[in-house]
Parts: structure tokens; C-alpha cells; sequence
């Protein structure tokens, strides 16, 4: 289930995009209304959003500030700032931000749509490609014992240095090719004389 914060101090703009978004039946979307910088701090406080819609210019916090707070908590958030104005220094403090759209408010409901399910899609790429780099790391340390094995093989073959250096680093072994180095091999085997001793 994802979480939507509708952030704007002028009441006819919050309950508006929220009637609207909820009007979409957008599947697991949650969507919340704050009026004011310090109401969405409390939802924020209760819930993590993983997409926040927000009116830059308010009374108290404004937007770029409550961004700021929300991506050092929730660096992964989708913020979209919806404002009155055409204010290049915000655009240009917006974009600094990252993970952020900016729009204009006379664009109308379309193009705040579109901005959203925009942020919906990042957030699920993101989270499929979290998934694909878990997965493949826990193949890797699957694999080691296996590759480890492989390298000490080719080191007992007499394998090129150069090549060696490589797979050590990869391995994270400590180990410089250029240095000698005394390798030993014991068999510890389990019998009942060894029991006794």
C-alpha cells in the first residue's frame, strides 16, 4: 500500500486534488490532506509517504524546507511541487533537491495525474531494482566458497599473477601476487584413536 500527502494552506486546492485522486480509484493508494507544513509534519511523523504533493509558497515551513526534511527521512519519497508562481530561484532550489517534479497549479488535474502516476512508476522501478541487486548479492555469497575454491585451485596451478590479483581483489582476500608466499595444506580427519589421545 503506497501513502499520498496533499499539501497546499489554501483548503479549495487540498480537497479538491484529494476528492480527485480519490475520484482516480488509483489501487493501493492511500491519500492524506494537510493545510499547512505543520499538519503534514504530524502525518509524517505517524506514517511514512512515498509520494508527497505539496504547494511550495506557505505560511510557516515552506515547501522546499518540508522537502528537505522528508528526504532525509525518506530519501526514496516522490515529491511534486505544485505552485503559483513561475519562480525560476524555486525551480532551480527544487531541482537541487532531487526526486522532484515541479508544476505549475493552472496546469490542471491532468498534468498533476500524470506527475503522479510518474512518481508511482520510479517508486516501483526503484524498489524492482532494489530487489535485483538484493537477489544478486545474495548469489554472490552463495557463490564464494565455490569461487574461493576455484582461485585456490588456480594458485596451486601456477595461474598468471596478473589474473590472480584481479580475482583476489574481487574475493576480498588480502593478498599481494608480488609477494612470496608460503601456502600449507593439512587433512584434519575424525577417528576414535585421535578421540583417545
Amino acid at each position: 500500500m503506497r501513502r499520498l500527502l496533499i499539501i497546499d494552506d489554501e483548503p479549495i486546492i487540498a480537497d479538491g486534488l484529494f476528492s480527485h485522486v480519490q475520484e482516480q480509484s488509483l489501487a493501493d493508494l492511500e491519500v492524506y490532506r494537510a493545510y499547512s507544513a505543520s499538519q503534514a509534519l504530524s502525518l509524517l511523523r505517524m506514517w511514512r509517504m512515498d509520494v508527497v504533493i505539496s504547494d511550495i509558497q506557505m505560511p510557516g515551513m515552506n515547501g522546499l524546507e518540508l522537502a528537505e526534511y522528508i528526504l532525509r527521512a525518506w530519501p526514496r519519497c516522490q515529491i511534486i511541487f505544485l505552485t503559483g508562481y513561475d519562480n525560476f530561484d524555486y525551480l532551480y532550489r527544487a531541482q537541487k533537491l532531487g526526486t522532484i517534479q515541479y508544476l505549475l497549479k493552472n496546469e490542471g488535474y491532468p498534468v498533476i495525474m500524470s506527475a503522479l502516476h510518474k512518481a508511482l512508476s520510479q517508486l516501483s522501478q526503484q524498489e524492482r531494482n532494489q530487489q535485483l541487486i538484493a537477489r544478486a548479492q545474495q548469489q554472490e555469497q552463495m557463490l564464494l566458497p565455490l569461487l574461493r575454491r576455484e582461485l585456490l585451485l588456480d594458485l596451486l596451478r601456477g595461474e598468471t599473477p596478473s589474473s590472480i590479483q584481479q580475482r583476489l581483489e574481487s574475493l576480498s582476500i588480502p593478498m599481494q601476487t608480488d609477494a612470496p608466499v608460503l601456502l600449507l595444506t593439512a587433512v584434519i580427519c575424525s577417528s576414535e584413536r585421535t578421540h583417545n589421545l
